[in-house]
């Protein structure tokens, strides 16, 4: 057993520096981008996250993190776990994000499963636990980040299972959708800057393009800090809808509300 961990441990070594991005059709579907998501959580290292992704804007950051903490919101959107393992590895920052727990609760075992392992190998990445809704006190987040250099994930687009926060009308890709706006009350709780963030896949360069949009400072409107962030982000996802990682705008184009 001994021969075979070692073994295994170093063909874990070997890959890592022989790993490219999984292939991905000419013509890809949304359904092909999320089994490349999916495939490529498996190759997450440092080197994969330093080596597969260009940064942009990111100077605005490292302003606010010398002094402040931040939340970065993305949506559900390009391979979105990778971002963080980018901002730890290439910007020696700190990263974390909140995850839902509850939706996956409800997911069959198999899934449950993989969704726990694309968590702890994004967690690996970020070099500190990820938290967890119904399970993390909201005390913890502030205090993450009351902290100075601390970042923390928050996607834009989460609906939770048995959970119905109040939803507003929001104008995304030409069309009206509906949102909570837990992240926006989340910065102003906090008093932190908010700073949207997304990462599209560039398929001829086999690379990813983590782009960070202009600082927003969190405010009591939060329907407009939240529509800010929407109209930040919905040029990357314009101009490649099929990395979605679901039909956003299908799927959000009426309020989340308990089935009668």
């Amino acid at each position: 057993m001994q021969n075979k961990n070692k073994f295994f441990d170093g063909y874990k070594w070997l890959t890592s520096f022989i790993t490219k991005p999984p292939v991905l059709p000419t013509n890809y579907t949304a359904a092909d981008y999320l089994k490349f998501m999916c495939r490529e959580t498996y190759l997450y290292s440092p080197r994969y996250a330093k080596k597969y992704v260009t940064i942009h804007g990111q100077d605005q950051l490292l302003k606010i993190a010398a002094h402040s903490g931040a939340l970065l919101t993305p949506l559900h959107y390009g391979s979105f776990f990778l971002s963080g393992g980018t901002i730890v590895q290439q910007l020696n920052l700190s990263y974390t994000a909140i995850v839902t727990g509850r939706n996956i609760a409800c997911l069959p075992a198999e899934e449950q499963f993989f969704w726990k392992g694309v968590h702890q190998r994004s967690s690996d990445l970020y070099k500190q636990p990820l938290f967890y809704t119904g399970s993390t006190p909201p005390r913890n987040l502030l205090a993450y980040l009351d902290k100075p250099g601390n970042l923390l994930g928050a996607v834009l687009d989460v609906r939770e299972q048995d959970q119905f926060p109040k939803e507003y009308a929001f104008h995304f890709l030409g069309t009206q959708i509906y949102l909570a706006t837990g992240p926006a009350r989340l910065a102003y709780l906090a008093n932190v800057p908010i700073v949207p963030m997304t990462i599209q896949y560039n398929l001829s360069e086999q690379r990813h393009h983590l782009y960070f949009g202009e600082p927003i400072l969190p405010c009591k409107d939060h329907v407009e800090v939240t529509q800010q962030l929407l109209s930040s982000l919905e040029y990357y996802i314009a101009a490649q809808p099929q990395q979605c990682f679901y039909d956003m705008v299908s799927t959000l184009s009426l309020p989340h509300k308990i089935n009668n």
